[in-house]
């Protein structure tokens, strides 16, 4: 095969066509169509899976701490010195110049990976619109487990009165969907059943008030029942 034909067959491959889900689709769950679609396109199945892996993603405190180092460094090292004649400016070398530039773009990339957002508004009947206030941390199944799971856990949110649990197929199809007022929650035998050897399965969890407002989300978060089990 010639070096253009494998550039066309690469093209076909992982090139967008316009039936591809657009990006602001990735979150949203899928039509019928965009469900046939991503059965047959490698594409916007990778494309999915990375959306997924970039909403599960929680920085951590050590993330938070570096970022405040680089910016402190990097201003101490950019600051003005004080002026000593004409010669004044001696100090300053394309060495000192070129590493006081590269830690404040490290600075900045590293900022950008940690920061968290303008948090999304969350929508609820007969109640003012509301901002996500925390994340609702999941505790078991996580990654792959050896049996199929038969109880969700996650941990306590504070000032929620009752949560909300879907389960769901990785192209977002619901699968089931229940609450409780416990961190905690049984799941029925039919749907335990679902839970064949090497098939991922996402669930998350929805906090709510007293009042039935949304306060706090935990993201989708997968398991799978190790093969061979």
């Amino acid at each position: 095969m010639s070096d253009g034909n494998r550039r066309e067959l690469l093209e076909r491959t992982i090139g967008a066509t316009p039936d591809c889900i657009p990006a602001e689709r990735l979150g949203e769950p899928p039509t019928d169509g965009e469900r046939a679609h991503l059965a047959a396109c490698p594409r916007c199945r990778t494309e999915l899976a990375l959306w997924q892996e970039y909403e599960q993603s929680i920085p951590s405190a050590e993330d938070g701490a570096a970022v405040q180092w680089i910016a402190a460094e990097t201003a101490r090292r950019l600051a003005p010195q004080p002026s000593r004649g004409p010669r004044a400016l001696g100090w300053l070398r394309w060495p000192q110049l070129a590493a006081g530039m590269a830690a404040l773009l490290l600075a900045a990339a590293v900022g950008y990976t940690v920061w968290d957002p303008e948090p999304r508004v969350q929508p609820h009947q007969d109640a003012a619109a509301v901002y996500r206030t925390g994340r609702v941390q999941l505790l078991a199944p996580t990654g792959d487990v050896t049996a199929p799971p038969r109880v969700l856990e996650w941990s306590v949110f504070t000032g929620a009165a009752s949560y909300d649990v879907n389960v769901l197929e990785v192209d977002r199809t619901p699968l089931w969907q229940g609450s409780a007022r416990e961190p905690r929650i049984d799941l029925p035998p039919a749907i335990v059943a679902l839970f064949v050897p090497g098939k991922t399965v996402t669930w998350e969890v929805t906090a709510r008030d007293a009042a039935g407002a949304a306060i706090g989300e935990s993201g989708p978060r997968q398991f799978r029942v190790s093969p061979g089990r």
